[in-house]
């Protein structure tokens, strides 16, 4: 009888984490989803605000560029940054995206992946609802260069 209780807490702890582990790789991919939908319509030579391209609402944005460490990251952004990976390739996308402090967005991967590149990095200040963007289309991915 004890032991199919713990069998019983074991498999509803189980149960739990899944349902969490779900439930934020469907909201990552909705949020993917709804980015490569926005994307679509870009071509070469567009400009666009990163309001425009992402569906949630943000106040500052950081881009990191390839190899930055974790602790220069969390040291911009003032948190911790749940699942930061030092990236391995000169490509990489390193995107962390705040509202009011708190992270509401990160990023890391491949372009292929997301489907575009912010070509500027962070240099002290985050991107801003604001910035503008100009656009380079090439073939499936969407360049975003910050306009001066």
């Amino acid at each position: 009888m004890k032991m199919s209780r713990w069998m019983m807490i074991i498999f509803v702890i189980f149960i739990g984490a899944f349902a969490i582990f779900i439930n934020e790789t469907v909201l990552e991919w909705r949020m993917n989803q709804k980015v490569q939908k926005a994307l679509q319509p870009l071509q070469t030579g567009d400009e666009v605000t990163f309001e425009e391209i992402l569906p949630i609402a943000w106040t500052e944005m950081y881009a990191f560029e390839p190899y930055t460490p974790k602790e220069t990251a969390t040291e911009a952004v003032g948190q911790k940054i749940k699942g930061y990976r030092d990236s391995v390739n000169d490509g990489t996308l390193q995107l962390v995206v705040l509202r009011d402090d708190k992270i509401v967005y990160y990023a890391s991967g491949y372009p292929s992946h997301y489907g575009y590149v912010i070509n500027d990095y962070y240099d002290g200040e985050p991107f801003t609802p604001e910035t503008v963007f100009q656009v380079e289309r090439n073939d499936d991915i969407v360049y975003f260069t910050r306009m001066k």
